[in-house]
């Protein structure tokens, strides 16, 4: 199933399937400089909320390399990432949230403005 928000210069799309959610995103030029990534937050069915994981912190920072670091302090660098950690015929939110300021004890992950989007995965 394909979800988006409506179409402008800050979108967030995502295709779910009954076992991955891939979001693709992108924020207006002028918001750009000094974005050093995306921090995504997702609510789950159940009411908890989690910090999507990654592999990749900032030099400097306190991150083993390989360890999983949540992508509010590791923010993912591209403008789109999958979710394999969701389960068939659920609902789910997700927040795309820029991440700016200074890596990697000083980010500044601005969630006034986040992208949201609602989505279900499939179910056999």
């Amino acid at each position: 199933m394909r979800y988006a928000t409506p179409a402008g210069p800050r979108r967030l799309v995502a295709i779910t399937s009954e076992h991955s959610v891939t979001l693709a995103f992108t924020f207006p030029a002028a918001e750009r400089p000094g974005l050093h990534g995306v921090a995504i937050r997702r609510d789950n069915h159940d009411g908890t909320t989690i910090w999507l994981q990654g592999l990749l912190g900032f030099p400097g920072s306190a991150h083993t390399p390989g360890e999983p670091i949540s992508s509010n302090e590791g923010p993912f660098q591209k403008m789109y990432w999958a979710d394999y950690t969701v389960r068939e015929g659920h609902t789910y939110t997700y927040q795309v949230i820029p991440v700016y300021g200074t890596p990697p004890n000083q980010l500044d992950v601005r969630e006034a403005n986040a992208l949201e989007l609602q989505v279900q995965t499939g179910s056999p």
